[in-house]
């Protein structure tokens, strides 16, 4: 999908913050992988079922994305500090 500049903007201002929540939160051990995985599920599970018959809110959807492209990456980032 592509983002205007504002769009990129505000894409990248939402992934930053809840990346740079998640370090907080797992560096706290308020977080786990589990936890996180099904954090992700939840967020994956309500951008699918968005009622597409309805005008789509255009900030939601990017907010949605950058937030579920946070959530995986830092996923990932985890994932390979452990192996």
């Amino acid at each position: 999908m592509g983002y205007d500049t504002l769009e990129q903007y505000k894409y990248d201002e939402i992934y930053e913050k809840v990346y740079s929540d998640l370090l907080k939160r797992k560096n706290q051990d308020n977080l786990t992988i589990i936890k996180l995985q099904e954090l992700i599920d939840e967020v994956e599970f309500n951008n699918d079922t968005k009622d597409w018959s309805m005008t789509k809110n255009r900030e939601k959807e990017i907010a949605g994305d950058a937030t579920l492209q946070a959530m995986k990456h830092f996923m990932m980032e985890w994932k390979k500090e452990i192996i």
